[in-house]
């Protein structure tokens, strides 16, 4: 699934959660967001 967020005025995110393991559990995503300056932004979820 990919989306694309419009956070700000000249702010376009775009996200692509990604399954993946982190501190062993299987149930962690990854969702990065690219903004415009070519850096991501990373954060880390875990579905219960």
């Amino acid at each position: 699934m990919l989306e694309v967020l419009r956070t700000g005025v000249d702010l376009v995110a775009v996200h692509s959660p990604v399954r993946t393991s982190a501190n062993d559990n299987d149930n962690a995503l990854m969702h990065r967001f690219r903004i415009p300056n070519g850096r991501f932004i990373e954060i880390w979820s875990v579905e219960e």
